[in-house]
């Protein structure tokens, strides 16, 4: 910050748990995490085409020391009619990613069938209605 003329500049060390590339995933501070590996949370507004979905997963690069990369490769939304959407996911998306699709509100009416896949195979599916 410029002030009376001079700059002035300050620092601070944050040393936080999880986030980063080269950093383990915060769920790997919890002994039991992988109870909740997959796990989904969703809700549709059929009125406005929203779909929002959360979903527990690390999302790790295999980039920190001692841990391999874990992370989700794609997540499929369906209907009745068939396949809605079709998203590729790399590793570097957060973990316990929060995912939102904007549907056109016909293709929203729900149910919708989502289904995940990581790249160790683990499959997770799960279903939302409006």
């Amino acid at each position: 910050a410029m002030a009376d003329g001079s700059w002035r500049m300050g620092a601070s060390f944050v040393d936080a748990a999880g986030g980063g590339c080269t950093a383990p995933a915060a769920a790997h501070a919890r002994p039991n995490w992988q109870d909740d590996l997959g796990e989904m949370r969703a809700r549709l507004w059929s009125a406005f085409g929203r779909l929002r979905l959360m979903l527990r997963h690390p999302m790790d690069t295999g980039l920190a020391v001692g841990i391999s990369a874990h992370y989700l490769t794609e997540v499929t939304l369906s209907d009745a009619s068939g396949q809605i959407a079709r998203l590729e996911v790399f590793e570097p998306v957060e973990e316990d990613p929060a995912l939102t699709f904007l549907l056109p509100p016909e293709l929203a009416r729900g149910p919708i069938q989502i289904s995940a896949r990581d790249n160790l195979g683990y499959v997770f599916t799960g279903e939302v209605s409006a």
